[in-house]
């Protein structure tokens, strides 16, 4: 029960956060495609985003193992970094909505925000 409050509350802010980033006049601290043409239109995010959390997460149990994913849940393109339990780490381009499945000697994995990519 609680997980299904959890896919709809996702789902609730990804459509909230589009409904939001499109609203309201713009002002000289937000670029138009006018004013910049470097401004891409923001990508939708996929019917699929609701099933997962977003960020990292594992899924499975002590008996049969763990799978560790990570979801970037923005329409932008950003660094992640992934640690590993032998203290090694990556850094790594997330595309926009992707989800992907970590190493199992994943430690945990985070984003700053901080963007990737041409």
């Amino acid at each position: 029960m609680l997980r299904m409050f959890a896919r709809v509350a996702v789902a609730v802010a990804v459509a909230a956060g589009g409904l939001l980033a499109t609203t309201g006049p713009a002002t000289a601290a937000q670029p138009t495609a006018s004013t910049n043409t470097s401004v891409a239109a923001p990508i939708a995010a996929p019917v699929a985003v609701a099933d997962d959390p977003c960020g990292f997460w594992r899924e499975g149990n002590w008996l049969i193992g763990y799978s560790y994913w990570y979801r970037h849940c923005a329409s932008t393109t950003v660094w992640v970094h992934i640690t590993y339990y032998d203290g090694g780490f990556e850094d790594t381009c997330f595309g926009p909505w992707e989800k992907r499945q970590l190493s199992w000697r994943t430690n945990g994995a985070h984003s700053a925000g901080h963007l990737c990519g041409g």
